[in-house]
């Protein structure tokens, strides 16, 4: 299976669609780049801005073509605003190409321009642009840091870790230390009977960020411990994932995507099978935060309901995942491991109650993750043969069927 694609849109002016904007796009899509324009994507009975941005929060990258017609386009204006808006939040490339000598806004003066004559001949600018979508820079790619970088970045507790897994003994000691340490260090959360209702948002997150806090070091551990450590240790990681849940139920789940997540990575299947197995309808986001709470959570607009906790674990947990893989390997992984997640509860209770942003790409037709997922549940796998889907391949077709038509009931086209 080869690697997906990276998404692309781009934000014109009408008037430079013939002229440049299509055969711009045909030369990205020569060279592997899914690219999203509305003369091509919008059909009769769409809701075109819904469709717009939400294709810009899906992309990869936006490309802004800005040229002399940009300042008669209100819709160029707001694509971009919508773009820089999301570069901040997230992890886009907002890439300015320059007709006509056209003048920059001087709002975004500061971002990096190629400029284009569509006359000319422009591969030399092409390549430039691939290298920003496909995060190749025009140099030699870096060696390996030296073996002591790890040891002065680390905390004490993460390097007695790595060296435990490098020995193969002491493991389970240091990440039980870590679970006592969080566990103390978590704040009760706060009831919200006598919160009024503008508020309960408010105190949501601020609960969501002192947890996170809370378990920023355990979150480290568990993804090095996981994703390093060649002994599965499945009674260690649902002992761990037990005793959190006990105190609380998001640390819980937090701590079952830093477990889920590096397994994925890993290969380790069966442990995702072995620490959800008993908890699946306990740790689902929407029992942890309600829908219509989470959409109201000040720092999550934007984000579609059924996702926004999904999205915010996301980014809670990446920072501990970007010493192990880059942030494209962990994104896969990420959407691997809520992808399996909700294959075992279509197998268990017939219910995909938690989704997440995958699967609003499945209905659009990215099958790459389940593609990945489904690979590995065939006859003879660890996760199989340790009783996922009741040990047998019909069990993950049927569980793949119903995920598929749940996506198409959730995500189907207005």
């Amino acid at each position: 299976m080869g690697a997906v694609p990276p998404r692309v849109f781009i934000s014109h002016s009408n008037l430079d669609q013939d002229r440049f904007v299509v055969g711009f796009a045909q030369s990205l899509e020569d060279n592997g780049v899914r690219v999203w324009l509305d003369c091509h994507e919008i059909l009769p009975g769409d809701r075109i801005v819904e469709r717009v941005f939400e294709e810009i929060d899906n992309s990869d990258a936006v490309i802004v073509v800005v040229s002399a017609n940009t300042p008669q386009s209100r819709w160029v204006r707001e694509e971009i605003d919508a773009a820089v808006r999301r570069a901040i939040d997230h992890d886009l490339v907002v890439i300015f190409v320059r007709l006509d000598r056209a003048e920059i806004p001087a709002s975004f003066s500061h971002r990096a321009w190629v400029g284009i004559d569509p006359a000319q001949d422009y591969s030399t600018q092409l390549e430039k642009i691939l290298r920003s979508i496909y995060g190749v820079p025009e140099r030699r790619p870096l060696g390996p840091a030296p073996s002591w970088v790890n040891t002065e970045t680390s905390t004490p507790l993460l390097m007695d870790l790595r060296r435990a897994i490098r020995s193969g003994s002491g493991v389970n000691d240091i990440v039980r230390t870590a679970v006592g340490s969080a566990l103390d260090a978590l704040p009760a959360a706060e009831r919200l009977d006598n919160v009024p209702d503008r508020r309960i948002p408010v105190v949501i997150e601020e609960q969501l960020l002192r947890a996170d806090t809370a378990l920023d070091e355990l979150l480290a551990l568990t993804a090095v411990a996981v994703h390093d450590d060649d002994q599965v240790r499945t009674g260690l990681w649902t002992s761990v994932l037990e005793q959190v849940l006990d105190k609380q139920p998001y640390p819980a789940l937090l701590v079952s995507y830093a477990i889920g997540v590096a397994a994925v990575a890993a290969r380790h299947d069966e442990l995702v099978y072995a620490v959800l197995g008993n908890d699946l309808r306990t740790l689902v986001p929407y029992r942890v935060v309600e829908p219509n709470h989470a959409e109201l959570l000040p720092k999550w607009r934007g984000a579609r309901p059924q996702a926004a906790l999904s999205a915010h674990v996301r980014s809670v947990l990446r920072p501990h995942f970007r010493e192990l893989m880059s942030d494209r390997e962990f994104d896969r992984a990420f959407d691997g491991f809520e992808l399996l997640r909700n294959l075992l509860e279509l197998h268990h209770t017939s219910v995909a109650a938690s989704l997440g942003e995958f699967a609003y790409r499945l209905a659009r037709g990215d099958v790459s993750v389940l593609d990945m997922v489904v690979s590995r549940l065939k006859a003879g796998s660890p996760a199989l043969a340790g009783g996922a889907f009741g040990g047998s391949e019909a069990g993950v077709e049927d569980a793949v069927r119903k995920l598929e038509k749940t996506v198409r009931a959730r995500y189907q086209r207005s």
